[in-house]
């Protein structure tokens, strides 16, 4: 170790720093894949509740206007 100390002037702490740099990367790495099927899931619930909501604010519009079309064609005296 004191060879590569000498050869390359780095001193004992950039190498402290340099494991740790590759430790918080590997745990970052490992949070990342176990975080990727959570949002895989987050993503088709959200991507199932708009279209469950937009089929909602459609046939809600289809029965107003249904109900409009009804009072327009009685004629009221």
């Amino acid at each position: 170790m004191k060879d590569k100390l000498v050869q390359t002037g780095h001193r004992k702490g950039y190498y402290r720093l340099k494991s740790i740099f590759v430790g918080f990367l590997f745990l970052l790495s490992v949070f990342a894949l176990s975080a990727t099927p959570v949002a895989i899931t987050y993503a088709a619930t959200a991507k199932q509740g708009e279209a469950e909501a937009k089929e909602e604010v459609t046939s809600e519009v289809v029965e107003e206007d249904s109900e409009e079309d009804e009072s327009l064609s009685y004629p009221q005296d």
